[in-house]
């Protein structure tokens, strides 16, 4: 900061004619420069943003889970990210399974159902996903994942009981 007000101070006296010029663009400049310090300083003590309470509602999903079901797909081991988007307002699913694929969801909750839908890209074609999950405890949960051409016309592709272990 000093530099920057001396840096000015030697400008004024140099040039007569800036000198009114030169003490306006001096004080706003101090004045930005101490603003923004300030915002800063109060930032810092604030310190990081609590996390949303919307994520609370995740907390049991965290660990390792076994599920067993009816499918086309055979044995698939997935590893999934669960989170929330606050600027969305919607729960976020990131999925990656042992047979290449990845799913990207967006999802909510009402009671103890969760619902995430997706735009499933199969074969050259655009479906539409829903995979629900309905919580029967903190250690487990039955799923089903639809698929439909239209959004209205849903077919069981998947379900199934998971257990936490």
């Amino acid at each position: 900061m000093n530099l920057l007000l001396l840096f000015a101070t030697q400008l004024d006296r140099e040039n007569q004619l800036g000198d009114q010029f030169m003490s306006r663009t001096s004080i706003a400049l101090s004045v930005t420069f101490l603003a923004t310090v300030l915002v800063g300083s109060v930032q810092a003590q604030m310190g990081p943003p609590a996390p949303a309470p919307e994520l609370k509602k995740l907390d049991f999903m965290a660990g390792d889970w076994s599920a067993e079901g009816t499918g086309s797909m055979g044995k698939v081991n997935e590893l999934a990210v669960l989170g929330y988007d606050s600027d969305k307002k919607a729960y976020t699913y990131h999925a990656f399974d042992s047979v290449g694929e990845a799913a990207n969801s967006t999802g909510t909750v009402d009671g103890d159902t969760w619902t995430w839908t997706a735009d499933e890209h199969m074969g050259g074609m655009t479906m539409k996903g829903r995979y629900t999950m309905k919580v029967l405890s903190p250690t487990s949960y039955t799923m089903k994942y639809e698929l439909s051409q239209d959004g209205s016309n849903w077919t069981t592709a998947m379900e199934g009981k998971a257990t936490k272990k």
